[in-house]
């Protein structure tokens, strides 16, 4: 077998500038951990499963879309019942049904940056759910406090701003005393009556936050002639304030009294990063010195008792080559993680109990295949790279043939002699509200898809070949009616694409939409030479829950919407706020379509009679073993869908059997 090294990809991934786990009251039925990017983006690790990418929301350049320069993410899970709550509800059945609900809604993530926007995102659709003015320029810090209710920002105007985020709420409610200079980090006291923060004079404020004055100051040693940056702080809760500064020092404060107990010198450089497990009993931090420190609490009264507890360093690694901007902790069973992130791209990943005597994993940068980064055109030999708002197409170079018998002998690895170097035919810069989500390219290179979270739009390519010696490139033209105005039906709204996908022939283009309808597009051409863009299908089988499908039966006026069985529609309304279509697979022969979902949910369409063909029962659990990437096995006269999870397991369905093939039940389990 032969296989193409396409060492010309540019593809150069984004700094993580911010690392958040998902409170613990919601980790087991949604274990994320969310990394910020600087572009925007945000990525949804599932951390029970490995740390596997599940989701990627896409960064934007408009203000209501992310920005390009996000600099702290944050989840809310509020569990308790606040006072309005209790007034609310009167009979302990009542407040007992409130706080379950609660329970069971999955986690809300917050974002914001130096676009001064602060952004709630929809887990599903990956598009922003809520947007509200900063009123302060850009958002420097932010944080939520213990009872889940009010999310406090640090600006540009060197204001500390409360939002009331109670009952999915996202509304502006105060502001604290302006300090005239830039605030940098923050951190909520553990009674919520406080919040310390760190600004960029070298002084350390703690609020009350019910008066929104300053009671009181600790300012850290002079950087030389320059005050000191505090970029990071903590509030552990016996009193305790941990703080990270511009000289390198981690510094521990009596909360009670504002002064200084203990400080060490833990870096050469400035500490961006700091983080305390659940207990906080551990500390650590990291920054521009890349080093990650461990800094553990001892008693010096016997077992846990904290008072006259003395800190010490116990131990350091380097993980990365360049600063490291966010670190994260999650102490809870089976996650036990430790995670560093920053200006080398990549994520490390080590046990926390186990700091610094394990070896870390580190966890690729560049996105899974079902992300649709790259595409190939097998019929055209092109190649193309989706990053950004940006598609590039280059032509594969050739090998020099070799007879079969000397290919016989070769052993594997061996370089062959290249006759033809690759060629980049052609860049787009498209004009988008956000980063490209998805894109395709047909196997004969005459279309190319591509979908931000807005809309899709479609290229029509036609190769030059008339160009001075071996040179040539290609011509794009946008297709200005597409998509068909029914791609989705009434009752839906966002019209753009979690994944896109071509059938072989080029006659079909395969569509799932932010809301879960698969759309099957035919496109033709008419006898006058224009083409032609039909809705031949839509399938609505992952929108499996009562309300939906009796919503889409209502709206079903063109009759081309396939509904799911009555049987199927399980789904609550809480799993379908998290549910997300990440997987596309075509047959090699472009008769079957196969769609998965994040709850690892898998239907197979018949592309030929456009129906339904089966249900894949759900194999592995979507979140201890979610799937992770899917093919059509390469074979003439064999249907056979295969699957990858997680955990190293591969399952092989027979499609016109509907059951798994012989080989996978003899060793998928």
């Amino acid at each position: 077998m032969e296989v193409h090294r396409c060492r010309f990809a540019d593809y150069v991934p984004s700094a993580i500038n911010s690392l958040q786990f998902a409170p613990a009251t919601a980790s087991t039925k949604y274990p994320y951990l969310a990394v910020g990017r600087a572009n925007g983006e945000i990525e949804l690790w599932n951390s029970r499963a490995g740390f596997t990418l599940e989701k990627v929301i896409p960064g934007g350049s408009g203000k209501n879309n992310g920005g390009t320069n996000l600099e702290a993410v944050a989840w809310a899970h509020q569990v308790h019942l606040t006072a309005d709550d209790l007034e609310l509800f009167d009979e302990p059945e009542e407040r007992e049904e409130r706080v379950q609900r609660l329970r069971k809604a999955p986690p809300r993530l917050f974002s914001a940056g130096l676009n001064a926007a602060v952004i709630e995102w929809d887990l599903g659709t990956l598009s922003p759910k809520k947007v509200v003015d900063s009123y302060g320029g850009s958002v420097w810090c932010m944080a939520v406090n213990h009872a889940q209710t009010i999310l406090a920002i640090g600006t540009e105007d060197g204001r500390v701003r409360l939002f009331d985020i109670v009952d999915n709420s996202l509304s502006y409610a105060r502001s604290f005393d302006s300090i005239n200079t830039r605030i940098l980090c923050m951190a909520w006291l553990p009674d919520d009556d406080g919040i310390v923060t760190g600004s960029a004079d070298g002084t350390i404020r703690r609020w009350d936050v019910s008066t929104g004055h300053c009671l009181s100051r600790m300012t850290v040693e002079r950087d030389g002639s320059d005050p000191s940056l505090i970029w990071s702080i903590l509030a552990l809760s016996d009193s305790t304030i941990v703080s990270g500064d511009s000289r390198g020092y981690v510094t521990f404060w009596d909360g009670r009294m504002d002064v200084i107990s203990q400080k060490f010198n833990t870096h050469g450089a400035d500490v961006l990063c700091l983080v305390a497990d659940k207990a906080g009993n551990a500390v650590y931090c990291s920054g521009v010195d890349p080093k990650v420190v461990v800094l553990h609490r001892q008693s010096a009264r016997g077992k846990n008792r904290r008072s006259g507890s003395k800190w010490v360093m116990a131990g350091f690694r380097r993980y990365h080559t360049n600063d490291v901007r966010a670190i994260a902790v999650d102490t809870t069973r089976p996650v036990d993680a430790l995670v560093t992130g920053g200006v080398d791209t990549q994520m490390a990943v080590c046990p926390a109990d186990k700091f610094p005597n394990q070896p870390q994993r580190r966890m690729p940068c560049f996105p899974p295949m079902r992300c649709r980064v790259m595409s190939v055109a097998s019929g055209a030999r092109l190649f193309m790279q989706q990053h950004r708002n940006q598609l590039k197409v280059w032509r594969l170079g050739a090998a020099q043939p070799i007879p079969q018998d000397r290919r016989d002998q070769m052993e594997t690895g061996h370089s062959m002699p290249v006759i033809k170097e690759p060629q980049m035919l052609l860049q787009m810069d498209l004009k988008t509200s956000s980063t490209l989500i998805c894109s395709a390219i047909s196997s004969d290179g005459t279309w190319i898809a591509a979908s931000d979270n807005t809309q899709i739009k479609l290229f029509y390519v036609r190769t030059e070949d008339d160009m001075p010696g071996d040179q040539d490139f290609l011509s794009v033209k946008k297709v200005q009616d597409f998509p068909p105005a029914n791609l989705i039906p009434v009752n839906l709204e966002l019209k753009y694409a979690t994944q896109l996908a071509f059938t072989p022939d080029g006659g079909k283009l395969i569509v799932t939409t932010a809301e879960c309808m698969v759309v099957v597009i035919g496109i033709s051409r008419l006898e006058s030479g224009e083409w032609e863009f039909t809705v031949l299908r839509r399938f609505a089988h992952h929108r499996a829950s009562e309300d939906e499908r009796d919503d889409d039966h209502e709206n079903n006026h063109d009759g081309l919407t396939v509904l799911p069985e009555v049987s199927h529609c399980t789904q609550d309304a809480n799993m379908r706020a998290v549910r997300t279509m990440n997987s596309l697979a075509i047959s090699p022969d472009g008769r079957w379509l196969a769609t998965g979902d994040s709850l690892n949910r898998f239907h197979v369409f018949d592309l030929a009679s456009l129906q339904h063909q089966a249900a894949v029962p759900q194999l592995s659990s979507a979140i201890a073993n979610p799937h992770t990437a899917v093919t059509f096995r390469c074979h003439p006269h064999e249907s056979r869908l295969v699957f990858a999870t997680a955990n190293k397991e591969i399952y092989e369905w027979d499609v016109e059997i509907k059951d798994l093939s012989s080989w996978s039940k003899h060793y998928s389990h």
